[in-house]
């Protein structure tokens, strides 16, 4: 609860209380009978010892908040800012600049402190009051448990305090035992998570409040035995930015999400490194207003990079990014670029217009389905578009580039993945000769992004079903944006010369889990309420996805969660004749040719598994649309 007074409000209201103060002291001091001079000099005199009150608590702090969490810290600068008051009047008195009486000064600075101390503790009085009504009807309309360790719990219960809408607090559930048996904030410390049935009935729980811990797994078992109690479950979720206002963290209680529920740890951000590559430097982003890229620029220029140029052949989602820059990033240099990575001589007077120091690369075609209908177009951009970004970077002295890939670029059974293998090899072949610094990232499934499975199950769930899952066993790795981003980030920052990074993604997600999750998040149950349709394994589309080839040899780097693929041992004048073989075909648009070609480069089980015969009219085949 925060008495809601900007700053220049709260001095108003205690330019008021020292008007108040004063006259109240010279009723003290004259037993109610002022003399005629006092009250002609009053008017002077009260603005002179507003003026220093003001003055004193300024310099003391003292109008930092007025909050219903008022503690030691604020009594402290109350005094403070008394005794520094009543200190300067002093000061005055004794050099005849001020002539009152002592006494006068004496009993103000007393009242004065008085009210202070009200004023600062005033809504933490109301709140008690508030609470002890709340105890009694206890039973008559439930509680709230929150669930986390001893720091946050601290942080959910204020902030639960400062909603008028949430319950009364009273239990708490932490793993950490020096807390049990004691009481935090006025709620008791019942013991750890395993005690939660016997909680939600003991105290008549309606309400649990978790506070996120990533990669917590205790999140999903609880949840589903609030689930099972019929108890709310919410998320108390912490961020970094400050209030401008009273310093206090930003923090919400919100619905749990399926990203919460995938139960595993996100990436740790080591912003020392990133901000040796990135603040003060001139940036580049390919693809810049797709998922990731458009997190990256985000990223950017919060590590304040110098300039950011967005370039995309997306000329909607330019201007979107524009429109939400300009509000989100009031301050920040950046400008929207329209081109292709197609075009080398777009590329080269973009380079040559803003000298990038560091490019990161995720322009690319992703969806599988359209790539299998159209491979030369894809091939076109995913190849060929990376290869004039490899050479630009070179020709322009980037310092470094980064190339965004994706776990089915492992043992491709499409072309899509085979297309991001070929990427992969460019950068592990062509870095190792080189000027600039370049590496690719490769992660799996991105939850949100453009195209994922998330919004298309929620836009079924939404219109009552069915679900539609391509197979019942069918695996995948997932991540959230933010991981990624950091991820691409955190690599650009370890990048040397034609690694692969690879991320510790956890365990492989039923895509039939995930699918069921959601639906009970909608508040809905699998197969009762909503149908999970099995629709079959699409053309190249493998059960589950794999993070690195067989043979590729993956080392440890400096930080826990992220690995790398050593550079494969292949001649870059093999990989040319290749490729000139691989771009002539494309000029024939002879797709079912192209696919043996790629294949050719990059071998798989693909070729195995599929008739390249199929490839022979452009356009999306049946087989892809019938999902």
């Amino acid at each position: 609860m925060h008495l809601k007074l900007n700053y220049f409000s709260k001095i108003a209201l205690d330019i008021v209380l020292s008007f108040l103060a004063l006259a109240l002291a010279m009723l003290l001091r004259f037993d109610l009978q002022v003399p005629l001079n006092y009250w002609s000099v009053f008017p002077l005199t009260a603005v002179i010892f507003a003026f220093f009150n003001i003055f004193s608590g300024v310099i003391t702090s003292n109008f930092k908040s007025i909050s219903a969490f008022a503690g030691a810290i604020d009594l402290t600068r109350a005094l403070l800012s008394v005794f520094l008051t009543g200190l300067v009047l002093f000061v005055l008195k004794l050099t005849d600049i001020l002539d009152f009486s002592g006494s006068i000064i004496v009993i103000y600075l007393f009242i004065m402190f008085t009210f202070t101390v009200a004023v600062r503790f005033a809504p933490k009085i109301c709140l008690f009051i508030n609470d002890s009504i709340k105890k009694r009807v206890l039973h008559s309309g439930g509680g709230t448990l929150v669930i986390g360790d001893g720091e946050s719990i601290m942080s959910v219960i204020r902030r639960l305090r400062e909603d008028k809408n949430s319950g009364n607090v009273t239990a708490i559930l932490t793993e950490e035992q020096k807390y049990w048996g004691a009481s935090l904030l006025g709620a008791k410390v019942l013991g750890g998570y395993d005690l939660i049935i016997s909680a939600i009935t003991k105290y008549n729980i309606n309400e649990v409040v978790y506070s996120l811990q990533k990669g917590s797994g205790s999140l999903k078992e609880l949840y589903k035995i609030c689930q099972q109690n019929d108890v709310s479950f919410k998320v108390f979720q912490q961020f970094e930015e400050v209030n401008d206002y009273d310093g206090m963290p930003r923090h919400i209680i919100r619905d749990v999400s399926i990203e919460d529920l995938l139960g595993r740890n996100e990436i740790r951000l080591e912003k020392d490194w990133i901000d040796g590559f990135i603040k003060n430097k001139t940036i580049l982003v390919t693809g810049g207003a797709g998922s990731i890229g458009s997190q990256i620029c985000r990223q950017c220029l919060d590590f304040k990079c110098k300039k950011l140029i967005i370039f995309d052949i997306n000329e909607n989602g330019l201007f979107e990014m524009d429109v939400d820059l300009s509000k989100s990033n009031p301050g920040g240099d950046f400008v929207t670029v329209l081109g292709s990575v197609r075009d080398k001589n777009r590329l080269k007077s973009v380079f040559d217009a803003y000298a990038p120091d560091v490019v990161f690369h995720a322009a690319a075609h992703k969806h599988v389905p359209m790539i299998e209908g159209n491979p030369c177009e894809a091939l076109k951009n995913n190849i060929f578009g990376t290869l004039n970004v490899i050479n630009q970077c070179n020709d322009s002295k980037v310092k470094k580039l980064i190339v965004i890939s994706t776990d089915k670029a492992v043992n491709p059974a499409n072309i899509m993945g085979a297309s991001k293998r070929v990427t992969e090899m460019l950068v592990q072949v062509f870095g190792r000769e080189s000027y600039t610094e370049m590496a690719a990232v490769r992660f799996g499934n991105v939850l949100g992004s453009n195209g994922s499975v998330i919004p298309l199950f929620k836009k079924q769930i939404e219109q009552g079903g069915p679900v539609t899952v391509t197979h019942r066993d069918v695996e995948r790795y997932f991540m959230t944006i933010a991981e990624a981003v950091q991820l691409v980030l955190q690599a650009a920052a370890l990048a040397t010369q034609g690694e692969i990074f690879v991320f510790d993604m956890g365990k492989l997600v039923k895509i039939y889990d995930l699918a069921c999750e959601l639906i009970r998040l909608s508040g809905l149950e699998p197969e009762r309420d909503i149908e999970i349709k099995f629709v079959g394994l699409r053309p190249g589309e493998k059960l589950f996805e794999e993070l690195r080839l067989d043979k590729e040899q993956v080392d440890i780097t400096r930080h826990e969660k992220i690995f790398v693929c050593k550079p494969l041992d292949m001649s870059p004048a093999v990989l040319r004749k290749h490729l000139d073989e691989l771009e002539r075909i494309i000029d024939s648009e002879d797709a079912g040719r192209v696919a043996e070609a790629l294949f050719d480069l990059v071998p798989s089980a693909y070729r195995d598994s599929c008739k390249l015969s199929a490839y022979k009219k452009p356009g999306l085949s049946r087989a892809f649309n019938s999902r």
